[in-house]
């Protein structure tokens, strides 16, 4: 799967769905997936956040779902991605 496809994924939480994948952040020397940024909140909602990789468990492709190991207040106060 390729950083482009998961554009658009649903963040779905331990409680329920928590906004869409905006994009990847990547480690400059690496290459590995350093963050997921997340439009949290619903449709009015604008404030991106981070999520580290760690908490992705895992990707479902047929329903464009991200599962991860957070609640939707653990979403919602990650650290901002514009600071």
């Amino acid at each position: 799967m390729s950083a482009k496809e998961l554009k658009g994924y649903s963040i779905r939480t331990t409680d329920g769905e928590a906004g869409t994948v905006q994009e990847l952040r990547f480690d400059d020397e690496g290459w590995k997936v350093r963050y997921v940024v997340v439009k949290a909140g619903g449709l009015l909602a604008n404030r991106q956040v981070l999520i580290v990789p760690e908490f992705v468990e895992r990707a479902d492709r047929d329903t464009r779902v991200l599962q991860v190991g957070l609640t939707k207040e653990q979403v919602k106060n990650a650290p901002s991605a514009e600071s």
